[in-house]
């Protein structure tokens, strides 16, 4: 009766032990597998989304300077407030434009000055550059080629385990 024990005590933990070596060893795997391809997916969503806010910003500067150019072709009283208001130069129109009652307004022509910028900024990369913690481990190129050896060597361990349980085991000598 102690050796059926000791057989099966001995299959549980083999289990056991094959059970914890594979699902650390997939689950590190899948995690140094995956977890680059998800930093570099967001990485993308994240740069299209400032692209498509960037082609927001420059249509409509691309409009404001089209209808700045406008009032500039169609009127004198326009392209005269200007040259006084934004390059400091006395037109002859300079005591006239107070005459025009529909004038444009300029200060609504003018660009925003957040807009006045149009540089793209750089996006802020430091989580697929510098990752922190455990997500280190997975994704810097100085650890991440260790880690997938590792868990593999874990799973084909495992694997080596439960072959070894299941027909490599001794065979039982029989006594006459």
């Amino acid at each position: 009766m102690d050796g059926r024990r000791g057989t099966w005590l001995s299959g549980l933990l083999t289990g056991m032990l094959f059970w914890t070596m594979f699902a650390a060893g997939a689950a590190s795997l899948g995690a140094a597998l995956l977890i680059p391809a998800w930093l570099e997916y967001e990485n993308t969503l994240a740069q299209r989304d400032a692209s498509v806010v960037r082609n927001e910003q420059l249509a409509r500067a691309r409009l404001l300077r089209q209808n700045q150019l406008a009032h500039h072709r169609d009127d004198e009283f326009y392209t005269a407030r200007y040259a006084e208001r934004e390059l400091n130069l006395r037109t002859p129109y300079s005591d006239l434009h107070h005459l025009v009652d529909e004038a444009p307004d300029v200060s609504a022509m003018q660009a925003d000055p957040s807009d006045a910028s149009m540089t793209l900024e750089p996006l802020p990369l430091e989580r697929l550059r510098q990752p922190e913690g455990l997500l280190a481990l997975f994704v810097l190129p100085q650890t991440r080629p260790a880690v997938l050896v590792l868990s593999g060597l874990l799973v084909a361990a495992s694997l080596l385990l439960l072959g070894g349980r299941a027909g490599w085991a001794p065979a039982r000598q029989t006594t006459k």
